[in-house]
């Protein structure tokens, strides 16, 4: 590195991460929230279909009826499994059948009205 200083790992990881991360004139971090609410958005759509595809016969909700069946459903399935493991993110594949299950229960209750 010429000019520069060489930075050591542990100096790296000592440092607060706040300073790195991009800030509005108030302070808080920006960085990440509308890809954080776009994944949230994708992944509900994709629990949600998946629900959706549990429940026989014909469910009268769209795109955006599926995504926040997918997300409640995540929420609450996630929460399940975070009450059965420790860890959930180490039961993957459990958590996922959790939280398509749930999302199928709501598209059951939904689509029954």
């Amino acid at each position: 590195m010429a000019g520069g200083r060489r930075h050591g790992r542990r100096e790296l990881l000592t440092q607060p991460l706040r300073a790195a991360w991009p800030t509005s004139a108030s302070g808080a971090i920006t960085s990440g929230v509308l890809f954080l609410i776009v994944s949230i958005f994708i992944g509900g759509l994709i629990v949600g279909a998946l629900g959706r595809l549990v429940v026989p016969g014909r469910q009268p909700m769209g795109c955006l009826g599926t995504a926040v069946v997918g997300v409640a459903g995540a929420v609450i399935g996630g929460a399940i499994a975070r009450g059965i493991y420790i860890n959930p993110a180490r039961h993957l594949l459990v958590t996922l059948i959790l939280e398509v299950a749930v999302a199928a229960v709501i598209v059951a209750l939904v689509s029954r009205r």
